[in-house]
């Protein structure tokens, strides 16, 4: 159960030990990526952000629609690291409320791997991914058209792995909360949106990752 001792890797990329005990271990895996090539890009970590706020007359678009076609609200850089192991909850970006909200950048693969996108969130949300780093490329891979909830409204409730248990297949409006696996290559950026609209009540949203076809053990 001491952290310092335990040795972990993903691939051929160390993955740093947090956190240790006889029925969890937690790690991070570092800014840098072994694998990628010499002179990979890599620019300020953040993702722009635009939204969309409405009243209570106006109809919320959703989603998993098309995006609102009027100029945002507000719009800026999120920077903050949204870290679930960190945090132990979703990010909250913002007041609870009736708005559609818009994150894009770039996805920065740290391992040559095929990659799998689990989502949750409240209400709707979508995630669209590019085949590489040009916008014109983003195609979607996962969305929810209702809500998804574990076990209660709370925050602290909403946890990881509810992720691979309850909620998934409990809604055939979400039969596509999980994307089928794309082969992606370490250092390259890929151009990447997440969509999400709230109607009333508590709003979260969260974005997990299952990696798969390393050439090592994980």
């Amino acid at each position: 159960p001491v952290p310092e001792l335990n040795k972990v890797m993903l691939g051929s990329v160390p993955c740093t030990v947090l956190d240790a005990s006889r029925e969890e271990l937690i790690c991070r895996v570092g800014n840098q990526a072994t694998e990628a090539e010499p002179g990979a890009v890599h620019t300020l970590r953040g993702l722009r952000q635009r939204t969309w706020t409405y009243s209570s007359s106006d109809a919320v678009p959703p989603a998993h629609g098309a995006a609102p076609l009027d100029p945002p609200s507000s719009e800026g850089i999120v920077v903050d690291f949204l870290d679930m192991v960190d945090q132990n909850r979703p990010w909250r970006g913002g007041s609870d409320g009736r708005f559609y909200r818009e994150l894009s950048g770039f996805f920065v693969p740290p391992l040559s791997a095929s990659y799998g996108f689990y989502i949750a969130a409240d209400d709707t949300m979508a995630v669209d991914l590019g085949t590489d780093a040009d916008t014109s490329s983003l195609v979607r891979v996962a969305e929810l058209q209702r809500f998804v909830r574990f076990r209660g409204d709370g925050d602290s409730e909403v946890m990881p792995t509810a992720f691979f248990t309850n909620a998934l297949g409990k809604d055939p409006r979400n039969a596509k909360q999980v994307s089928s696996p794309a082969s992606l290559r370490a250092g390259s950026r890929y151009a990447f949106r997440l969509a999400h609209s709230d109607t009333s009540g508590i709003q979260y949203t969260r974005v997990a990752m299952k990696v798969s076809g390393l050439s090592g053990a994980v």
